[in-house]
């Protein structure tokens, strides 16, 4: 809940106030449902950095509005709105309320490689013939997403190819086409939040399996599987949000699993391109039999978040399920976007090379201010990706929370665990400035 909770303290109230105002937005907005059980006072109150009284006065001020209900015993629960809505929090921090310093996202600014092709434009005119509608990606497009997945080493046609609105899109279309409610889940713990988010959202049971030097602990996943699971969602090249890497033995042995128990994956492979030294690493799709994998990725992170495109490489015959299912939603991706995405491809290698010189660069002056600055933090080299992974060697939340009133923005690691673990860690994007970082921990000093 503290994750919802946007920046509460920074009203004209007094804190109890100001706490029951917040929680009563959350739930007129439907993100606290009616019955929902809200957290003990104590544990609210240690997580929000607050005194237990004034977590105490604001349910008492909650109550008398007749939106929480308390019982002796069994805590508090709301009462009295009956929305439909469930608490998606995962992404509260993500694109919400401007604060002063964001350091919840990992997203990129667009590289020069981008901005050069965007800014000189493209040409729309063969395009104009159309209805422009492309449930499945324009044609073009589709070809050169596939001949880029041919040249990283996994031969792919265009018809195995469908463009998305985005890799978050992609990633609720491959999960939602695979899994129903119920449905067991293998996912790695922890996983990127926009995982979780999906997968909670389509009812689904996760089971969770640890990282093992950067990859699915394969023998528990095995047993996850054994227990009834009937998909895997990973990420075997870059890993969010740890930056670690699944070796290539693990990624073999995760396909001959895959093989023998007739089980699906969701490859994320959405920051693949991201690495800090030399090619992007394979694909588990490259090594599993054909249609034992879905595979996801996006042009957010080489180009810019702006363009949202993102693709499903899968069998024909699982595109063409995908793009049945997409229509009752999405008729297609803009194809103004799409254009401008053909005519960045042709750049890909040089984004690639500038992502990387630019990405290590600030990876060393991030772990150099943080050396200085906070030198009880720390954290596992990483391969690539946008973050590091971070023990703060303290309740993640509450820090996040002692942030939020000060105007930054934070992601703790519960956010990235199906069972709310990964209690001390944050999730610390390294692409900003030296001087930025060094703000950040003044101010949360």
């Amino acid at each position: 809940m503290c994750a919802l909770l946007r920046s509460w303290s920074t009203n004209a109230e007094s804190l109890p106030e100001s706490l029951a105002e917040g929680i009563y937005d959350l739930v007129d907005a439907g993100l606290l449902v009616d019955g929902t059980r809200l957290p003990a006072q104590r544990p609210l109150a240690e997580a929000l950095g607050v005194g237990r009284n004034t977590v105490a006065a604001a349910f008492d001020i909650l109550t008398q509005r007749g939106c929480l209900k308390t019982v002796q015993g069994s805590g508090s629960t709301v009462c009295g709105k009956n929305l439909h809505a469930a608490a998606n929090w995962r992404f509260s921090t993500f694109g919400s309320e401007p604060q002063r310093v964001d350091f919840s996202s990992g997203a990129l600014p667009p590289s020069s490689v981008a901005l050069a092709v965007l800014e000189a434009g493209v040409d729309m005119q063969g395009c104009y013939s159309t209805t422009g509608y492309f449930p499945a990606g324009i044609p073009a497009l589709r070809a050169a997403i596939a001949h880029r997945l041919a040249l990283d080493g996994l031969p792919t046609l265009p018809s195995q190819i469908l463009v998305t609105s985005g890799g978050q899109h992609a990633l609720w279309l491959a999960i939602h086409y695979l899994v129903q409610p119920g449905d067991r889940v293998v996912a790695e713990e922890p996983t990127y939040r926009g995982i979780l988010q999906v997968l909670q959202e389509s009812e689904a049971h996760i089971e969770s399996t640890p990282l093992e030097h950067g990859g699915l602990n394969v023998e528990l996943t095995r047993r996850a599987i054994a227990r009834g699971a009937k998909v895997m969602v990973c990420q075997t090249g870059i890993h969010n949000p740890t930056g670690a890497s699944m070796p290539g033995s693990h990624r073999s042995a995760l396909a001959e699993l895959l093989a023998q128990t007739g089980t699906t994956a969701v490859e994320d492979c959405c920051s693949y391109d991201l690495t800090l030294q030399g090619p992007p690493r394979p694909m588990l799709a490259a090594e599993a039999e054909e249609g034992r994998v879905l595979t996801v990725g996006t042009l957010s992170k080489l180009f810019w978040g702006g363009l949202r495109i993102g693709w499903i490489r899968a069998t024909e015959h699982q595109i063409q399920g995908l793009v049945e299912m997409r229509k009752v939603a999405d008729l297609g991706s803009a194809v103004i976007s799409q254009v401008h995405a053909l005519a960045l491809l042709d750049h890909a290698e040089a984004a690639r090379a500038e992502r990387q010189v630019w990405l290590s660069e600030r990876y060393e002056t991030t772990t150099d201010v943080l050396a200085r600055y906070a030198p009880e933090w720390s954290w596992a080299p990483i391969v690539g990706g946008t973050g590091l992974w971070i023990d703060t060697g303290q309740d993640a939340t509450r820090l996040a929370e002692t942030a939020k009133r000060k105007g930054i923005k934070l992601a703790p690691g519960p956010s990235f665990s199906a069972h709310s673990g990964q209690q001390t860690m944050l999730r610390f994007p390294y692409g900003h400035p030296p001087e930025k970082v060094e703000e950040l921990l003044n101010t949360i000093a």
